[in-house]
């Protein structure tokens, strides 16, 4: 299957009655974004006849311990949308923990048994925050090793960006609006990332 080369999704970024799979995120996955990374590899899927109904459950500023503005974390993202028909969960860890990761480990518990209570039949995907130039920062590899750890002892599959085709360009992110956030083509970079994971979990049999 070819990965995403452009920043427009298509028809096929949600199919009703596709494979439902809940994209979970803080301010790089923006809820309702037409062609952003979930959107643009669930379009992959799509035209190669996977079809995704995909929903999306994000907020600024959200992370595994950090609050959003109105106090939402990724614990009760997960809760307010994933269902008992959930197939994969794909939980993007915010850079927005880096300034506090020892909170990291117990978020990403609760979010995990969060996922495993509402919907107990799906795949947790535990993806580590991409680094942005960052790479060796103290605060990014604790949360790794924090995820690592929480993916390993829920059944979670771990997702570390930086050892799976993410070389990070400065073209892939832009703080216009004062907040990170990925460009087109950072967004397409991050599909590639997590596109042939869902690939193989949605191909294979239930």
């Amino acid at each position: 299957m070819a990965p995403p080369t452009t920043a427009t999704a298509g028809p096929l970024a949600s199919v009703p009655g596709g494979a439902q799979v809940l994209f979970v995120g803080d301010g790089i996955d923006p809820s309702g974004a037409a062609n952003d990374w979930s959107a643009l590899a669930a379009s992959t899927l799509g035209l190669a006849g996977t079809p995704v109904q995909r929903s999306v459950a994000a907020a600024d500023g959200a992370g595994w311990g950090a609050p959003s503005a109105d106090g939402r974390t990724s614990t009760d993202l997960v809760s307010a949308v994933a269902t008992p028909q959930t197939r994969v969960v794909v939980l993007l860890g915010s850079r927005n923990d880096l300034a506090a990761p020892g909170e990291v480990a117990s978020g990403a518990a609760r979010t995990l048994e969060a996922v495993r209570t509402v919907a107990p039949e799906a795949q947790a995907v535990v993806v580590a925050p991409p680094p942005l130039g960052d790479d060796g920062a103290p605060a990014l590899l604790q949360q790794r090793r924090e995820l690592t750890a929480a993916a390993a002892s829920t059944g979670a599959l771990y997702l570390d960006p930086s050892t799976s085709g993410w070389a990070y360009q400065p073209t892939w992110t832009t703080d216009a609006d004062g907040s990170v956030r990925l460009t087109a083509d950072g967004q397409v970079q991050l599909a590639q990332v997590v596109l042939p994971v869902l690939q193989r979990l949605l191909s294979a049999p239930r």
